[in-house]
């Protein structure tokens, strides 16, 4: 009868009927508070205890097999394959689940990380750097341009338009979109390694693109998505498919590229891997090849600033600031302090050219700066990678409550005490595998390593670890590799089949990603109405804004809950909780509110900025697309901490109208 039946006919009933599953634990973990409640507590645990079992898993294996122990290598070998059956047909549901459990923790303000909380203030409202990413989105969808910010990096800002778009301007489902991405980027490698190196291998790579994703997952910064477009382009080079076709490695260093362009750091990077292509094939086709992938990311970033840049600034704008402070021996920050007035003066643009040229000038006439910047950077990166890297696999946090939240710095030591062990033996065994695997193996491994530890010491102190973010799939397909208990599996056709299908679909959910981020902006604003014209000579900057509520990201906070507008509600006490643990500006402003109250960041056509308001919750149930609000600054707090967010941040709400359409 199966004869009959053509495979992809039965393919299809199968996934059919394991889908309904699927979906009902996806259901039930969102409807569900004391399912989800569950899910929230044991979140910091869930990478780390993944991992370990897989490392338990794979060291028993190899125990056994050394002792000759056949009747528990049996009994592995069948859990193995049961794991791998549950994997192919309920892993898509239980990735998202994993995947969307640190957003529902941030949701409950139970942040991931010290990140998250700042970069996502109560739970949704984004600061700092994503304040910026979240700015240049819906000055996209309102007025069709980015601001110079988001012109340093447009894909990321794009792809946050477009998401925001397809929801209706509410962040909340973007993010859930974000995350959803990332856990089938996480799937697609895991997948890649599993057809390779077995299912203990893909169960360590999978937990620990977990454990390095967590805290971007609730906000909106640029990371996620380049270790998503990294994924993908890591899922493509480490299988076998990428050694024999010169097509499919150009896709996998096209996504690679896009990645570093999305979120710049590890730039080395990108020239070893069009080296290492270039070397695998050895023809001129295929140098040409590597060359243009290479440069597909700064194609299209150069293509989204053409579409929808107003000229402020250049993906090429920020390296400028990175190379002046590494010439004065400090970081990008070093700017700011040194030209204070030139910075507030001039474009992005024309400040990164006086910057190139001053770092040169310092350059030329005392060199001994910049090197001993590169050492520091390098100094930093070999003392404090050990604390990022252990903590994947460190199982400390079930014996301590996760909150309040610690800083790493103070969580390192005893991660090295619980992490190293699993995490040590692992990249020990992957060492020794990648030793005895053919040139072409080899010769990934090493270049990659070259091309990531001769960008740290320029990159490294700009952001610290986080700067590596599209690198992190490979880190986490070599820390994995070492939990293959018998080695590389054997390459036959139907395997091998498998792997190219793996590795098409691969790079065809990259560039439906890249095409999306390239038309999606303007597809947006070709289907929603203009925004109302207005006077701008009448309007006082800082005084009068242009906004529109149903776009911006809004909390609510209530002593009742009872308020009828769709958006996040914190409790007083809640909110209060949230203070203590990241302050805001003057806590006696903040603390003297009387509920009910929004907290709103809404873009303001008259600045072209990301407002962040205190507001009556009227403002929200108002039914006009476009109100015109007056405020006043909140006072600032010369107490405030200077690297968090203040209460001159904030503006309060006085009076506002609707404007017509």
């Amino acid at each position: 009868m199966n004869v009959l039946i053509p495979r992809w006919a039965r393919a299809g009933v199968r996934t059919a009927v394991w889908a309904g599953p699927g979906a009902a634990i996806l259901l039930l973990a969102a409807l569900s508070p004391v399912l989800r409640e569950s899910l929230v507590a044991l979140e910091p645990v869930w990478p780390p205890l993944v991992l370990v079992a897989a490392v338990v898993a794979a060291f028993t294996y190899r125990i056994a097999r050394a002792r000759g122990n056949t009747r528990v290598r049996r009994r592995l070998l069948r859990l193995e394959r049961g794991v791998a059956r549950v994997a192919a047909r309920l892993g898509w549901a239980l990735a998202a689940l994993l995947f969307l459990v640190p957003v529902w923790a941030h949701w409950q303000l139970r942040p991931p990380g010290v990140l998250p909380a700042y970069a996502a203030l109560w739970g949704d409202i984004p600061f700092a750097d994503a304040r910026g990413h979240f700015e240049g989105a819906t000055r996209l969808l309102t007025d069709g341009s980015l601001g110079a910010f988001s012109e340093r990096r447009p894909l990321s800002a794009a792809w946050l338009a477009s998401r925001l778009a397809l929801t209706g301007g509410r962040l909340r489902p973007a993010v859930v979109i974000q995350a959803l991405l990332l856990a089938g980027t996480a799937l697609f490698l895991a997948r890649a390694v599993a057809l390779r190196w077995g299912t203990w291998s893909a169960m360590g790579a999978f937990a620990i693109m977990l454990g390095l994703s967590r805290d971007f997952l609730p906000t909106v910064l640029t990371e996620t998505l380049a270790i998503a477009l990294g994924g993908l382009g890591t899922a493509i080079l480490v299988g076998r498919p990428a050694r024999a076709s010169v097509g499919l490695a150009a896709l996998g260093l096209a996504c690679i590229s896009a990645a570093l362009y999305a979120r710049p750091g590890p730039q080395f990077l990108l020239l070893a891997l069009m080296a290492w292509l270039a070397l695998t094939f050895r023809t001129w086709p295929a140098v040409v090849l590597a060359v243009a992938a290479g440069l597909s990311g700064l194609a299209v970033t150069a293509v989204l600033n053409a579409a929808y840049g107003s000229g402020e600034s250049s993906a090429m704008a920020y390296p400028a600031y990175t190379l002046y402070g590494l010439a004065t021996g400090s970081n990008y920050r070093q700017v700011r302090t040194d030209f204070p007035e030139e910075s507030a003066r001039l474009s992005d643009k024309a400040m990164s050219r006086r910057m190139y040229a001053r770092a040169i000038e310092k350059l030329r006439r005392d060199p001994a700066p910049f090197f001993d910047a590169l050492r520091i950077n390098a100094v930093k990166f070999m003392r404090k990678t050990p604390g990022n890297v252990f903590r994947l696999g460190s199982l400390r946090t079930l014996f301590r409550p996760s909150w309040p939240l610690r800083s790493p710095e103070e969580d390192a030591a005893r991660n090295r005490i619980w992490g190293a062990p699993p995490i040590l033996a692992s990249l020990a065994a992957a060492v020794l595998l990648i030793a005895r695997s053919r040139g072409g193996e080899r010769s990934l491994w090493s270049l990659t390593a070259i091309g990531v530890l001769a960008s740290v010491p320029f990159v490294y102190g700009d952001s610290g670890f986080r700067i590596l973010a599209a690198a992190y799939p490979f880190l986490a397909v070599l820390l994995a590799l070492g939990l293959a208990p018998r080695g590389e599996r054997p390459d036959g056709p139907e395997r091998r089949q498998a792997e190219r299908h793996l590795a098409t679909r691969a790079a065809v959910v990259g560039s439906t990603l890249l095409a999306l981020i390239l038309a999606g902006p303007a597809l947006a604003r070709a289907l929603s109405p203009p925004p109302p014209a207005f006077d701008r000579a009448s309007a006082a900057a800082g005084r009068v804004m242009v906004i529109a509520p149903a776009q911006a990201a809004a909390i609510v906070v209530s002593n009742t809950g009872a308020e009828d507008v769709d958006r996040p509600r914190l409790a007083r006490r809640d909110f209060s909780r949230a203070l203590e643990t990241v302050p805001v500006g003057g806590p006696d402003y903040f603390e003297r509110l009387r509920p009910p109250f929004a907290i709103v960041s809404a873009y303001d056509r008259v600045t072209a900025r990301q407002q962040l308001l205190v507001a009556p919750v009227d403002l929200l149930r108002s039914p006009s697309r476009w109100l015109r609000v007056e405020v006043h600054p909140v006072p600032a707090d010369p107490d405030a901490r200077s690297t968090g967010p203040g209460s001159d941040d904030f503006f309060e709400v006085e009076r506002w109208s609707a404007l017509p359409p």
